[in-house]
């Protein structure tokens, strides 16, 4: 198990969240708690550059748009609560230009891709959209300098997915674990949690390797 769940009794602020970044939880919290469409549109009109950038990322993610966006409410519809959050998990993390911070950033990516990729061909109980969220927060503590108990209390998140990040227990825990392991490779730990987890070794292997690849294209952390 990794100890990285021990920088949350770190007694320090950290550095302070910038406003920029403090809009992006804002409205990640919003989507969160399936806030009305017309708080989310009014949050995200107060910061031009990320209103730009979901722009541009939903003309360019293959939606079949029949008519230009035009409005923050149309662009909040076309694209969905579920793959706005997951879109604004992506902009927190990635938006760093320190290089420790970005390989961090890659690396909290990978975590994601390859849980939500295991827990939708394998495992009935997991949602993937929470699986990815929970490899993306898994290390928002050390790219925010940051203990993770502050964070959270910042960043609203299901019981399932703070169960995860705090003691790596939970539904969604082994998993996360387990993406360590494999990112580490550990072949100790990934032998034993894909045994317990009832998960296929050759599939565990392609969903890892997937992932790399998905954040690789993606341009994640580079």
């Amino acid at each position: 198990m990794s100890d990285e769940p021990s920088h949350a009794g770190k007694a320090h602020q950290g550095r302070p969240i910038t406003p920029a970044l403090a809009r992006v939880m804002n409205v990640l919290n919003l989507v969160s708690a399936d806030a009305d469409i017309d708080a989310v549109e009014l949050e995200m009109r107060k910061d031009p550059a990320l209103s730009l950038r979901l722009f541009q990322y939903i003309h360019s993610a293959g939606l079949a748009l029949s008519t230009p966006i035009r409005s923050y409410r149309q662009a909040v519809m076309v694209i969905g609560y579920k793959p706005l959050y997951r879109w604004l998990s992506l902009l927190l993390l990635s938006a760093e230009r320190e290089p420790r911070k970005r390989k961090l950033a890659r690396r909290a990516a990978v975590r994601g891709r390859f849980m939500e990729n295991i827990g939708r061909e394998q495992l009935q109980r997991a949602k993937p959209d929470d699986l990815f969220v929970t490899g993306m927060f898994s290390l928002v503590h050390e790219i925010f300098d940051q203990p993770l108990l502050l964070l959270l209390e910042t960043i609203q998140l299901p019981d399932d997915i703070q169960e995860a990040l705090l003691l790596r227990g939970g539904v969604y825990g082994p998993l996360l674990q387990l993406a360590e392991a494999m990112e580490q490779d550990n072949q100790t730990n990934v032998a034993r949690l894909v045994g317990e987890l009832l998960l296929d070794p050759e599939a565990t292997a392609t969903a890892h390797q997937a992932a790399l690849d998905w954040t690789k294209q993606l341009g994640i952390g580079e």
